[in-house]
Parts: C-alpha cells; sequence; structure tokens
C-alpha cells in the first residue's frame, strides 16, 4: 500500500463510518425520548400521513364525545322542567276535581280558580325560561310547507267561465269561483257617515239586557257589570291606566330600559300627577318596557301612542302583553229578551235594532246595529266626519247584516261577528274566538267557542254602560237600501237541470302548499361517525299554547289520514271507522286536541271543571310522551357515547401501531450506534496516526 501525505483513504473511511454511527444513534436516541417511532415525515412519508389522518379522527372523537355529553345535559335540563310541568299538570287535576264536586260552593270555586291561574302561569314560565347556555328549550316552533298533489277530472265541455285560475307570486294555483260575492250592493256608491250628537233611539224589545244600573258620561242609562274577570285573551295593545291628579305608578308599570353595554338596566317610571303624561320618543339605546307574568318575568319591549286623551301600549314584536289585566263580560243572550211580552221572532224582531257600549269617562260610543235585509254576515262601520267635536270623534256604529232567514240565536250572532269582521276588512277565517270592536276603549266581541256563546269584553277600569238602543243618526252606506222595514226571504229557486254526462275531459294535477306549524323544534348534535353524523333531537313545546290549544290555534295538532293505524286492535272492536280514529286520537296520539281552555274560568262551575279535566289528560298524555322521548334520546345519546369512546379506542390503536416506537427494539439500536461509533473513533484516531509514521522515513 502506497504511503501518501496529501491524502489519507483510511482517515476518511473512518470517519465516514463515525459519521453515520453518529446519525444513527441520533435517530434511535431521538425515538427513545419521544417514545415515537415516526417524529417526522423524513422518519416514515406514508406512514407520517396515515398517522396524522387518524390524530385528526381522533381529536374530532374527542370533540364528538364533548358533544354528546353537552346534548344529554341539555336534554336533563329539559326533562326535569317537563317533569315539574306533570307535577303541576296533576295538581291542577286535583283541584278541577275538587271544583267539580257540588260540595264545593261558588266561593270554593273562586278561590279554586285563583290557585288554577297562578299555578298555569307557573307552568308557562317554565316552559318559557328554561334554557340551557341561553337557548330556550320548550318553546320552539317548526314551520313547513307541505307540498299536496291532488287529481282533478276536467271534462272537455267544462265551462271555463265557472272558475278562474289564479296564480300567486310563488306560483301556486288556486281556483277561486267566478261568482264570488262583490260585497254589499251599492256600498261603494255613498260615504258611510255618522252624527254621534243626534237624538237616541232605545229598543223595540226588552229584557235585552239585566235592568239599567249605571249612567254613562254622555247621560245614557244602562246596565253595567260590576264583577271584574281575568282577562282571557292575549293582548298587543292595551290602555295605560291612571287617576288624574293622583301621583303614583301607572298600571300597568312601566320602565324605561337603558342598555349600557353590560345588559339593560329597566327602571320604573312614575306618574308625578300633573295632568295627561307624556311619553316622549327615548334617545337611541332606550327603549320603553313593560314586565310580562311574574316570577320568572319578562320585559317585553313596547311603544306609547297618544289616542286624544288616551295613552296606549303597542307592543314591539307582537308578544302577549296582557298579564295582569282585568276586564269586565257581558254576555248578548236573546232567549230573555220580549217584543210587546212576548218572545223573539228571529230574526224579524232584531231588524234596527241596536246595542250600545259607552264609556263612563267620556261622551264616546260604539254602536252595533242589526239588519234583516243586509246580506249576512257583512258590515258597514260608519264613522263622524273629521271635524266632529274631539268628545265624539271615536263613536262608530256597526251596521251588519244577519240576514232575513229563519235563524238560531248562534247562527244571527255568528254573523253579527262576521260582519263586525268585514266593516273592519278582516279577511282571516282562522280568527273564530275574538274581534276588536272598539280600539280606544280596548272592546272586543268574543265568541267561546267551548259553549258556542258571545259576549262584550271590555279590558280594565271603568265598566262599560251598556245601552238598549242605538246612539246617532246614519247616512249612506247602505242605509236607504237595507235600514228599512224587514222583507221575507225570497221563495227557494228550482234547481238547475243537471248537465248532459260527457265522458272527455283530462286529469290535472293541482298542487297546493299547506303551512303547518308544530309543537316542537329540533337541534343537532354533531358526530364524527357514519351511524351518528348529525343527529337530531326533538325538544317539545310545553307552552299553554300547545298544553291548551284553543279551537283557533295555529299549530297543527290533528294526526293526517296516513297516520292513523292501518290494523287496529282488539281494543277497537265493535267500533265504527270513525270511533277507532276518535279513540285512537284521544289515547294514542300524543298532541293535544284543540278546543281546550285554560283561561280564568276554567274551574269556575261544575261543568267548566269536568271540561278542564277532559283538557288536563290531554295535556298529561302530551307531556308525558314529550318527557319520555326525551328519555329515550338520552339513552340514544349514551349509546352514541359509548360507539364514540370505542371508535376512538380503536384508532387510537391503529395509530399507535403505526406511529409508536418499539422501546427494546430502539435501545438495541441505539446501543450498537453507540458501541460502532466509539469503535469508528477507535480507528480513526489509528488511520490518522499513518501520516506520522511517514516522516520518520525522512529523518
Amino acid at each position: 500500500m502506497a504511503m501518501t501525505i496529501l491524502n489519507n483513504p483510511n482517515t476518511r473511511m473512518g470517519l465516514g463510518e463515525l459519521n453515520k454511527n453518529i446519525t444513527s444513534q441520533g435517530i434511535s436516541l431521538k425515538k427513545i425520548a419521544s417514545g415515537m417511532r415516526i417524529n417526522g415525515a423524513q422518519d416514515d412519508a406514508s406512514g407520517y400521513s396515515i398517522s396524522e389522518s387518524m390524530r385528526v379522527r381522533i381529536r374530532g372523537l374527542e370533540q364528538c364525545e364533548d358533544n354528546t355529553d353537552l346534548g344529554n345535559n341539555m336534554l336533563k335540563v329539559a326533562s326535569g322542567a317537563v317533569d315539574v310541568q306533570v307535577e303541576l299538570m296533576k295538581k291542577l287535576r286535583e283541584i278541577a276535581l275538587k271544583a267539580s264536586d257540588d260540595t264545593y260552593t261558588q266561593a270554593d270555586r273562586d278561590v279554586l280558580q285563583n290557585e288554577t291561574n297562578q299555578l298555569l302561569m307557573q307552568c308557562n314560565d317554565i316552559a318559557w325560561e328554561t334554557n340551557y347556555n341561553g337557548i330556550r328549550l320548550l318553546d320552539g316552533v317548526t314551520d313547513i310547507e307541505e307540498k299536496v298533489v291532488t287529481r282533478e277530472f276536467i271534462p272537455s265541455n267544462a265551462n271555463n267561465e265557472n272558475s278562474d285560475m289564479s296564480t300567486d307570486s310563488s306560483g301556486r294555483m288556486s281556483l277561486l269561483g267566478a261568482n264570488r260575492s262583490s260585497g254589499l250592493r251599492d256600498a261603494g256608491s255613498n260615504t258611510p257617515e255618522l252624527d254621534p250628537t243626534a237624538p237616541s233611539e232605545e229598543n223595540k224589545i226588552q229584557g235585552l239586557f239585566p235592568p239599567a244600573n249605571a249612567t254613562s258620561y254622555g247621560g245614557f242609562s244602562g246596565y253595567s257589570p260590576s264583577n271584574r274577570i281575568v282577562w282571557p285573551k292575549t293582548m298587543t295593545q292595551r290602555l295605560i291606566n291612571y287617576t288624574p291628579g293622583v301621583a303614583g305608578n301607572f298600571d300597568p308599570p312601566i320602565y324605561i330600559g337603558d342598555n349600557t353595554g353590560f345588559g339593560i338596566v329597566y327602571n320604573l317610571i312614575a306618574y308625578d300627577g300633573s295632568g295627561i303624561p307624556d311619553f316622549p320618543e327615548p334617545p337611541t339605546g332606550k327603549s320603553y318596557y313593560i314586565k310580562n307574568g311574574s316570577g320568572f318575568y319578562e320585559y317585553v319591549p313596547v311603544k306609547i301612542e297618544s289616542d286624544a286623551n288616551d295613552r296606549i301600549i303597542v307592543s314591539y314584536t307582537g308578544a302577549d302583553i296582557g298579564y295582569g289585566a282585568y276586564g269586565y263580560m257581558v254576555n248578548i243572550d236573546f232567549s230573555n229578551a220580549r217584543l210587546n211580552g212576548n218572545p223573539l221572532d228571529l230574526p224579524k224582531d232584531l231588524n234596527n235594532q241596536s246595542i250600545s257600549v259607552l264609556c263612563r269617562g267620556c261622551y264616546q260610543f260604539t254602536s252595533i246595529k242589526f239588519e234583516t235585509n243586509r246580506p249576512a254576515g257583512t258590515g258597514v262601520l260608519f264613522t263622524p266626519p273629521a271635524d266632529t267635536s274631539s268628545n265624539y270623534k271615536n263613536s262608530q256604529v256597526y251596521v251588519v247584516g244577519i240576514g232575513n232567514e229563519p235563524q238560531t240565536q248562534s247562527q244571527i250572532l255568528e254573523n253579527v261577528f262576521k260582519g263586525i269582521q268585514n266593516a273592519r276588512g278582516i279577511t282571516d277565517s282562522s280568527a273564530i274566538d275574538v274581534v276588536l270592536v272598539d280600539d280606544a276603549h280596548a272592546v272586543i266581541l268574543h265568541h267561546d267557542v267551548d259553549t258556542d256563546t258571545y259576549s262584550l269584553l271590555k279590558a280594565n277600569h271603568p265598566a262599560p254602560v251598556i245601552y238598549n238602543g242605538g246612539i246617532g243618526s246614519l247616512s249612506g252606506g247602505g242605509e236607504e237600501e237595507y235600514g228599512g222595514e224587514y222583507v221575507p226571504p225570497d221563495p227557494p229557486e228550482p234547481p238547475d237541470p243537471p248537465d248532459p254526462p260527457n265522458p272527455g275531459g283530462e286529469w290535472v294535477d293541482r298542487i297546493q302548499y299547506i303551512h303547518k306549524k308544530y309543537p316542537h323544534k329540533d337541534i343537532v348534535i354533531q358526530s364524527d361517525t357514519k351511524s351518528s353524523l348529525h343527529t337530531r333531537l326533538r325538544l317539545p313545546n310545553t307552552t299553554l299554547d300547545a298544553l291548551f290549544p284553543s279551537m283557533d290555534t295555529h299549530f297543527t295538532l290533528d294526526p293526517a289520514d296516513i297516520q292513523y293505524p292501518t290494523e287496529w286492535s282488539s281494543d277497537y272492536a265493535n267500533l265504527t271507522l270513525e270511533e277507532k280514529k276518535a279513540k285512537w286520537r284521544d289515547e294514542i296520539w300524543p298532541y293535544t286536541k284543540p278546543g281546550a281552555v285554560a283561561s280564568g274560568s276554567c274551574v269556575r262551575t261544575r261543568e267548566k271543571a269536568e271540561k278542564f279535566i277532559e283538557d288536563l289528560d290531554q295535556a298529561i298524555k302530551y307531556l308525558l310522551d314529550a318527557n319520555t322521548t326525551l328519555g329515550a334520546q338520552m339513552s340514544r345519546l349514551e349509546t352514541m357515547k359509548n360507539n364514540l369512546v370505542t371508535a376512538n379506542e380503536q384508532v387510537t390503536n391503529a395509530e399507535s401501531t403505526i406511529r409508536d416506537a418499539d422501546m427494546a427494539k430502539e435501545m438495541v439500536n441505539y446501543t450498537k450506534s453507540n458501541v460502532l461509533a466509539q469503535s469508528a473513533q477507535s480507528m480513526l484516531v489509528q488511520a490518522n496516526q499513518i501520516n506520522s509514521s511517514i516522516l520518520d522515513l525522512l529523518k
């Protein structure tokens, strides 16, 4: 082997081996220190990619475990609140059973009614105030539009003039009859006008109301109810009550809310006793509020409007602001009325008769005049000219058509109800229980759909005076045509001959979109497994609107035909199909029945208490089904969490196999690299000594 000075191959070879052993030693040391076989993509590119994907999956599964825990906690809060409502229903049922027993006096039932009102309000407060992380749980509503397609056979010789096809802005098609009512004949030919200062005229019929016991501000004597009632309907407008010249709080109390940035501070506004109060527009960041409810109450934002000397609260959001309001009720009943000592011949004897509602604090009044010659269910509102004195400016007269056909009292009052709606331009056919009669004095015509009775209700103080007659004189509005003596109905016309048969034609699809509201809302619990991805949970609505729905409820509560069973058990033997459906709807179908009553008089009589028991049974059925659903969903979330834990364990084990280091193996590799590094270092020293030996030759 040649002996050279410039290059020493042995030294270079020893140095290279030393560097390799040191690098291998460093890699083994890093794996031992971190416990991982793969510390970066350079260690194992494909293994690193697979491992990181698994780590993303593991972290997602861990978050989903937290999601299921939070969802379970939310359901527990909702279920606990429903448990309390079930207990309240049990207590209410006990009270109703007491009130339905004739061993209790009317005074006892009044006490039971007060307790019932408080329990019902508490039940409603629970539904409105139960929340989790600020999310209300038991007041949800689901709005959907169901598409319904029906097939209709159109004969080829069909008279197209009998129907008009119209399409609204949403593209939905409907059929409208061509012979639609055009309203009052000649109604637009003259303007309806009231002279409120003209002399009054007392009715010919007597006994329509109890004897006169009060006098209005205008000097009219009439009947005035003395007993106040709890206001039975929702209110979005409400009169402010105060005693002029006497300082104190308004009724209802009014607050000014100041948004400080850390929440809203509510300050009570007091009446200083000086004249008519003034409510200026609040500055930016402030609003007027009133409380709605007690205990778990809420502040409802309102605006305050002026109408002559009256101050009226109007809800900004349309929320009910009627808590604590009271009123007076006067029933309309023709059965005790007499004409010349004889029972009334309906509808003839009611023609041109009137009922007037007067205020004790002003000259203004509202009258309802019946006309048999005017088309049934139509009406015209007569108001004074614009230059009328402020004493009378809000006076008004409704002239309603009751028709000249023979009718029952209920049919006549239904026509009166519809006539007032027609006069006010109300076209909502679902409004069957309340129509506003007098805005300024909060007077409504109320239809109790359960008893099919009609009453005049006035909110707040003072009690109204009901005058048995009409006030003022009318002109225009069809009075010259319809206001005369009773005209008997025309004899019936013979039926039209049937159309000749024609088999030709075609089938046409009719598309209709039906808007529906259901008393529940859905929430989504997010998961990271296909078996539980986007888990949808249902939270029931347990407000009084859902527990005790009125006949005109906005909720869709009755089952569709396809939701009834196709096969019936032996429990339904010997029943007709309609009886089977009714039994199944009452006992099995989870939703409550429309027509329930949970107002301020639901246990004041034995009959109402018995009806209230039936309504409570439906409410209890609904709450038990709701809580059962919540419990089943909690069980589902427990199973969902167990599945997530198992998936997490499996993915973690798989990721460990790919990424975790075999510590025994790495210790062997580290020891080997350490020994080889020391050996290479020793050989490097010896290789360096070869160059030194060359110098010995030069001596």
